[in-house]
């Protein structure tokens, strides 16, 4: 018992000089955001701020008696590297959330949140390898880490909602998380049943599309109705997997059922089968066609690019052909996923351009489906597998 009361001594004693480097840290960027915005628009931020970073604390205090490895019982008196690094990036989603009651910035700040949202990204990429690899993965590092990957989410959703980058139903992205964590208490306070979900590999890849379609909406050069456009990309299958995960962890599908075990891996077989390799094809061909109208009015696409952002005129060249390249490794299977993310580059900036929408659209849709669904067969190449169907660094 006197070992475990000084642990957890140890612990607070750590959360306390949290508490300090989380304050000082949000009044420093306060001082420095009260030189780009009004008084009131800087109190407001630290405000906002101040009160997303006393929950991410509060939740931390809270677990402290948890900061233990999964299989033994005894107290760490450590966070350990990983929970460092979450706690950083709780950090800087407390800084993000200070936007929310604020006016979209502009000016030289107007990247601020986009770079705060990213560089949590990191932090929350990096955070549970540097916990495996130092044989320091705790129950607690396991709960703030999901606990922030939510708030993250919440946050970022409903800034870009609320700057109009994306239509006001497309909250329910942020709210998903708190929504199924809701529903399933409710379920246990009726009595009724509630099942596990296993681990999934579409799931992970929802979810880091997620986050990455919510920081590129961010970014001021992105205008609204091309972040809605292609948001729906990710929003559409994920609102399809919600749906799914809540019919089975409401026990409305048993998927333990050995009928249902065989009808699902049926459908699996035939999506991750012929299914992908025909989407590969179609949207290698999808993108080759729309760089070959491009290429077609290439000096309408540089005036575009040079009117938007002041690009010099060989960068429309430079994308026509970079597409072009990467079109070729989707359609050979050379690190397709890989190439496929690199595609939604030119194909965004066409769409961007007002050039070829609906074909520009057609083919963004079908790369997001490739990054899901996989290559199928006869993928020459795929060095990137194990990055996207499995946890970094397990």
């Amino acid at each position: 018992m006197k070992e475990f009361d000084a642990a957890l001594l140890s612990l607070q004693r750590r959360w306390g000089m949290a508490v300090f480097l989380y304050a000082s840290g949000l009044a420093g960027l306060g001082l420095c955001l009260r030189l780009f915005l009004p008084l009131t628009q800087a109190l407001l931020w630290l405000g906002m701020s101040a009160l997303v970073g006393f929950y991410i604390l509060s939740y931390l205090y809270t677990w402290l008696p948890e900061n233990r490895r999964p299989d033994e019982l005894h107290l760490l008196p450590t966070f350990g590297p990983g929970t460092a690094l979450s706690l950083l990036g709780g950090w800087l989603l407390a800084a993000l959330g200070g936007f929310i009651l604020i006016s979209r910035p502009e000016g030289p700040i107007a990247w601020l949140p986009a770079m705060l949202f990213g560089a949590s990204l990191l932090a929350d990429l990096f955070d549970g390898y540097w916990a495996r690899r130092r044989h320091h993965v705790t129950v607690l590092g396991k709960e703030l880490d999901m606990t922030l990957d939510g708030l993250g989410v919440l946050l970022a959703t409903v800034l870009v909602v609320r700057w109009g980058q994306w239509p006001f139903w497309f909250v329910i992205v942020g709210l998903a998380r708190y929504l199924f964590i809701w529903g399933l208490q409710w379920r246990e306070r009726k009595d009724l049943p509630i099942q596990e979900l296993k681990d999934s590999e579409i799931r992970r890849l929802l979810a880091g599309m997620q986050r990455g379609f919510l920081f590129v909406a961010m970014w001021p050069i992105v205008p609204a109705w091309l972040s809605t456009a292609t948001g729906l990309a990710f929003v559409l299958p994920f609102l399809v997997n919600f749906t799914y995960d809540w019919l089975v962890a409401s026990t409305v599908i048993d998927d333990n059922d050995p009928e249902f075990r065989k009808a699902l891996h049926a459908l699996q077989s035939l999506m991750y089968g012929p299914v992908s390799l025909g989407l590969r094809v179609l949207t290698s061909f999808l993108v080759a066609l729309l760089l070959w109208q491009v290429w077609a009015q290439l000096d309408v696409f540089s005036l575009a690019l040079q009117g938007m952002w002041g690009a010099p005129p060989w960068v429309a060249s430079l994308v026509v052909g970079m597409g072009l390249v990467f079109s070729a490794c989707l359609l050979l299977g050379i690190a397709p996923r890989l190439a496929a993310i690199l595609l939604y580059a030119p194909v965004a900036l066409i769409l961007a351009a007002d050039m070829s929408f609906w074909l520009g659209l057609a083919a963004f849709y079908g790369l997001t489906a490739v990054i899901l669904l996989g290559p199928g067969p006869w993928a020459l190449w795929q060095p990137e597998v194990r990055v996207f169907t499995r946890r970094l660094g397990s």
